[in-house]
């Protein structure tokens, strides 16, 4: 796949103007690292690390068939997960092959959120339309991963750096669970407890506007975005 045709985040231009080395992924252009690789994992471990995983798919399933779908569709028992909370899980072919490992969030009693790996989104999307058009009730599949970006903000000062940013205290959110701004200018886009690198954490998702429009000030911060 040429460099042109590859998709790009909302925070591409951010990460060419801040020296990034770019470099394909799964179909997206991706920074590979800043300051070198053993610089930013230490900054992980050690203090804070922030990761554009715009690459990973939101892909919403709604309607009163959705927990049905939902539990038809990965291995956990989408019954027991409450509303506000999230679930690591796996997506499974008919025949229970592995699709995909990833999180699924319950948003509302009747809406949830999936996140799967780049490269596996177009398969777990196929399997949940598949599932979705035999659901009882009715639901419907939206692909919005071209469409939002993920942030994710890792490491031991990453909830003193996220609440202070987003002027919202992330560390009364709990581990695995979800805050959603319910203010006009945010769109509904929220912070998530949940994160890859094994340090305490969060992912921001949020509108590509949104996203390119606070970061372009340098930070996400006030009413305007929050």
């Amino acid at each position: 796949m040429s460099d042109d045709a590859l998709l790009q985040t909302a925070l591409t231009s951010r990460h060419r103007d801040a020296g990034a080395r770019m470099a394909p992924f799964a179909g997206w252009e991706m920074p590979v690292e800043f300051e070198g690789t053993l610089a930013e994992h230490r900054a992980v471990r050690e203090d804070v690390g922030v990761f554009d995983v715009s690459h990973l798919g939101t892909v919403y399933v709604q309607g009163p068939g959705a927990t049905a779908v939902i539990g038809r569709s990965f291995t956990c028992d989408a019954t027991r997960v409450e509303v506000g909370a999230s679930q690591y899980t796996m997506c499974c072919d008919p025949s229970g092959g592995v699709v995909d490992d990833l999180i699924v969030y319950r948003l509302a009693e009747d809406r949830w959120m999936a996140v799967p790996n780049a490269a596996n989104r177009a398969a777990v999307v196929e399997r949940l339309h598949g599932v979705a058009a035999e659901a009882e009730g009715g639901a419907d599949v939206d692909d919005r991963s071209t469409d939002e970006a993920v942030i994710a903000v890792q490491g031991p000062r990453a909830l003193a750096v996220a609440s202070n940013v987003l002027e919202l205290d992330v560390t009364a959110v709990p581990h695995l669970r979800l805050h959603v701004s319910a203010t006009p200018e945010s769109r509904g886009a929220m912070v998530v407890r949940t994160g890859y690198t094994g340090e305490p954490g969060c992912e921001v998702v949020a509108p590509n506007e949104l996203a390119a429009r606070t970061t372009s000030r340098g930070h996400v911060r006030g009413s305007e975005s929050w």
